[in-house]
């Protein structure tokens, strides 16, 4: 039989700026079009400014998208960014460029950036886009610039983290699941943010927290990536219970969320506590416990003579 457990709350992390200069740069020559990379921070992001090793790009001018580049993937690393089909600037062209990561996304440009179509939130894959990118005027004559995209994180991320006020044991958490989330919808974007449609479709995201709590040592869940989204209705979470070493136990536990509607860009740390009274609702842990003590009083002195024997 599964039980209700009490979850204490869910810590809210934004995206926080960088605080050094992570452009990867990349040398200009021939005067072709080439790109930066720059990923905004978020914590244990999936893609960041180090590890990013693709985007897909559009690009043209004249107000055209995708003349120039049509979802054309540049691949590389840090000093070294590279691309098929070389394309070159043209002398007076005012040029605007989108791009995202990571290819396989169906994706289309518009004037405030990429959009998606039928995305799905698979729980590992994260998902980017970048600010429009505006060159204005090219002018062939000087040394180009190099194309730089900022981009930003449009799914969420969430984990658990459990603790316990219980004495001398080792708590496993296992079979760690949220249930029917759904995960498929479209992105629009409005420039420094967008937003999802209503999404459709459902998926069990699960989760696996890899050590045991215990009272001086909160343990977290992996984190899984999903797509934003208000609730009207808590969603279910499921998971096991195993208490070993002052005691022995094993519960099922089913948790209902808080209606926090999921924001891009932002991790939702939700947090539990396993207490005697909810590790196992329908037999509460009873502690033993000690009454008042009582002392018996001495005896009443019993008079005694004591005879002294005489020299």
């Amino acid at each position: 039989m599964r039980k209700s457990l009490f979850l204490l709350g869910v810590t809210v992390v934004t995206l926080s700026s960088c605080t050094q200069n992570e452009v990867l740069e990349v040398a200009g020559s021939n005067k072709a079009i080439g790109f930066d990379a720059f990923v905004n921070k978020s914590v244990r992001a999936d893609i960041t400014t180090e590890n990013i090793n693709h985007f897909k790009v559009f690009g043209g001018y004249d107000g055209n998208y995708t003349n120039v580049f049509n979802d054309e993937k540049v691949s590389g690393s840090k000093g070294s960014w590279t691309y098929d089909n070389t394309q070159y600037w043209t002398n007076g062209k005012t040029y605007t460029f989108q791009a995202y990561a990571p290819e396989g996304a169906t994706a289309s440009a518009t004037a405030n950036g990429v959009n998606f179509t039928n995305f799905v939130a698979d729980g590992a894959t994260d998902l980017l886009v970048s600010a429009v990118k505006t060159v204005s005027e090219v002018n062939t004559s000087s040394e180009p610039e190099t194309v730089q995209f900022s981009f930003r994180h449009v799914l969420s991320k969430i984990k658990f983290t459990f603790s316990t006020t219980l004495n001398n044991v080792n708590i496993a958490i296992s079979d760690l699941k949220i249930n029917q989330v759904p995960d498929t919808g479209n992105y629009t974007n409005s420039g420094s943010t967008g937003s999802w449609g209503s999404p459709s479709g459902t998926k069990d995201y699960d989760l696996t927290v890899a050590e045991e709590v215990t009272k001086s040592d909160a343990k977290s869940s992996t984190e899984v990536i999903v797509m934003p989204q208000t609730f009207s209705v808590g969603l279910s979470v499921s998971f096991k219970v195993t208490v070993t070493g002052g005691l022995s136990l094993t519960a099922d536990h089913t948790v209902t969320l808080p209606t926090t509607a999921w924001e891009e860009g932002k991790c939702y740390n939700y947090k539990a506590e396993l207490t005697p009274e909810n590790i196992d609702p329908l037999n509460p842990l009873k502690p033993v416990q000690f009454g008042d003590p009582s002392v018996s009083g001495w005896e009443p002195f019993t008079d005694d003579e004591v005879t002294v024997a005489q020299p």
